[in-house]
């Protein structure tokens, strides 16, 4: 008996959309809206805010050792004073004769405290710390995916989700009342390492509790609760826009308060506990999910009976090994065979035992199958990362007010969750990726040939047919990462699930570190961005063409399962091209 169908048949009988999956998804959806919030907050409370130099009611300028007092609002001043955004300047009325850098702080066209950025003064020479900060965020993420994911699946779904959650809400708290900009940094850097650990397992637990027919659900629901995730900080932040960024900082982190009480509302994922072989604890929860769902858990129980006998089966045991029956190549899931010789009653027996491989970090380096299926997950989350916030950080100037700009950069993103939504069963996985990435390539391609190249010119409303491919292009690829959101996790087996997923949520941090560059790129080569997004799309349908197909497949529990899942797709696919 397979595990997954073991699976799929507990959950089913369960009744997979009972009382007991609507309060669970519900709490992993609300924890999943506040990290989307918390994760985009500093966008707002750390925006570049509009200032120049702090006028002054007079000034003492040094010229060819003259030294000369300015009044600077005299209007019988032969002098008069420019207060740039990062420089005063003087002028006698033929040119510049002084120039120097701010010398009583910045004015701010939005109040002082609305931004760290501008409360700490972090403009113009001190720029480069702002920059930083965005840095030290991501930097946090990155660590929370690749040093703090894979103990979900050491420990177990709930403690990891519920200490990391807990932890993220005392780091963010405390980045409401920072004393200064270094523990600021310090701060964020601990809050997002628990928010991209609290997000992976939200989304992990999200899969597994639904059976394998209705496993895209959470994803079709997360689509639409992204961009209203991102609109609902919007709000709030312009709400509060003319108070302290604390407030915003505070406002956001409260939002976690449940987190008080969501142990008693959290379970372990009966994934994680079939594939741990803790199969009296998964009883246990199967009892409670009956009783909750009204409904009798004896066709359940005896699932997990007959999944668990097998387990314990003696033929199944690998102990007692003749020795001629030894295989020359081990299976995939076994590291060693091990002989000893033992001495019973004067007689001397050799006894072998199999010592299978352990589903941790080095099953990603030794197993072929999860190597290559690890390599190809974290290209297809880089090129999608570096695409999304590539374009959502270029388009910004879709409007002259940041936050109407940020509104209609988000909006485009609900008739990709519907498409997404609609597709993804109808279609597939596979098929949803490549259409929805070929789509975006050729759009962003079309737009950056549109907007920047000189014939393009002689087309009539050729500006707003190129932003039409534009947003198309941004469309397109917000359902095609959705698709890959919820298809590559799929593939990895359930022993190292959230580990998986979060050596892909690395490579999409570090395509986020790389995204903001595109900004600097476009000004100098307008058409270059677009063109690199467009090839990245074009690289996915063909990264995918090696991974199997998900859809209807239930989810691997083992490395050993994963492994014959992709050695059948091969075998498969090359039969195919020999044919």
């Amino acid at each position: 008996m397979e595990e997954g169908s073991v699976l799929d048949g507990v959950l089913e009988s369960l009744r997979w959309n009972g009382r007991y999956q609507k309060t669970r998804s519900l709490v992993y959806l609300t924890a999943f809206t506040v990290m989307v919030m918390h994760s985009m907050s500093l966008l707002f409370i750390g925006k570049i805010v509009a200032h120049t130099c702090q006028p002054l009611d007079n000034l003492t300028v040094t010229l060819d050792n003259i030294t000369f007092d300015i009044i600077v609002n005299s209007s019988n001043s032969a002098f008069n004073v420019s207060y740039g955004e990062c420089s005063l300047d003087v002028f006698n009325g033929t040119g510049i004769i002084y120039s120097s850098e701010c010398r009583a702080g910045y004015q701010y066209t939005e109040p002082k405290y609305s931004s760290y950025v501008s409360e700490w003064d972090l403009v113009c020479e001190k720029q480069p710390l702002a920059d930083l900060s965005l840095t030290i965020s991501l930097a946090g993420n990155l660590a929370g995916s690749l040093f703090l994911s894979g103990l979900a699946d050491k420990y177990g779904r709930k403690i990891t989700f519920m200490v990391s959650n807990l932890l993220f809400f005392i780091t963010a708290l405390a980045c409401s009342f920072p004393l200064n900009f270094e523990s600021f940094l310090v701060l964020s850097f601990l809050s997002r390492a628990f928010v991209s650990t609290t997000h992976l397992c939200t989304m992990v637990l999200s899969v597994e509790i639904m059976p394998t027919e209705h496993r895209a659900l959470p994803e079709q629901i997360i689509a639409y609760l992204w961009p209203v995730s991102l609109l609902i900080c919007c709000l709030v932040a312009y709400l509060a826009r003319e108070l302290n960024w604390r407030y915003l900082e505070l406002i956001l982190t409260l939002l976690s308060s449940y987190v008080v009480v969501q142990w008693w509302v959290t379970d372990e994922s009966l994934h994680w506990l079939l594939a741990s072989g803790k199969i009296d604890d998964a009883k246990k929860l199967v009892r409670k999910i009956a009783e909750i769902n009204r409904v009798d858990p004896q066709k359940a129980l005896d699932l997990i009976d007959q999944y668990g006998h097998k387990a314990g089966q003696p033929e199944n045991d690998p102990s007692n090994i003749p020795l001629n029956t030894i295989p020359q190549k081990l299976p995939s899931d076994v590291d060693a065979i091990v002989c000893n010789q033992k001495d019973t009653d004067n007689e001397v027996k050799v006894i072998c035992k199999s010592q299978v491989a352990d589903d941790s970090l080095l099953s990603f380096v030794r197993n072929k199958n999860l190597f290559k299926l690890t390599v190809i997950s974290c290209l297809l989350w880089f090129a999608d990362s570096v695409t999304y916030d590539g374009l959502l950080l270029t388009s910004s100037s879709l409007a002259n007010d940041f936050y109407v700009g940020f509104t209609i950069n988000v909006l485009v993103e609900f008739p990709a969750a519907f498409l997404f939504s609609l597709l993804i069963d109808r279609l597939g996985r596979k098929k949803c990726v490549s259409i929805f990435h070929l789509i975006s390539g050729v759009s962003l391609i079309v737009s950056s040939v549109l907007l920047n190249a000189k014939f393009a010119e002689n087309i009539s409303a050729c500006y707003w047919i190129g932003l039409m491919f534009a947003l198309l292009g941004k469309m397109a690829i917000t359902a095609g990462y959705s698709a890959v959101f919820l298809y590559t996790p799929e593939l990895f087996p359930t022993s190292i699930r959230n580990t998986g997923y979060g050596f892909s949520s690395v490579a999409a941090l570090l395509g986020s570190m790389i995204s903001p560059y595109s900004r600097t790129l476009s000004k100098q080569y307008p058409w270059v961005p677009s063109v690199v997004f467009g090839m990245l799309c074009f690289a996915v349908p063909v990264l995918t063409t090696l991974l199997p197909e998900t859809t209807g497949h239930e989810l691997p529990l083992s490395v050993a399962e994963m492994d014959k899942w992709m050695n059948d797709y091969s075998k498969k696919k090359t039969s195919k091209i020999k044919v």
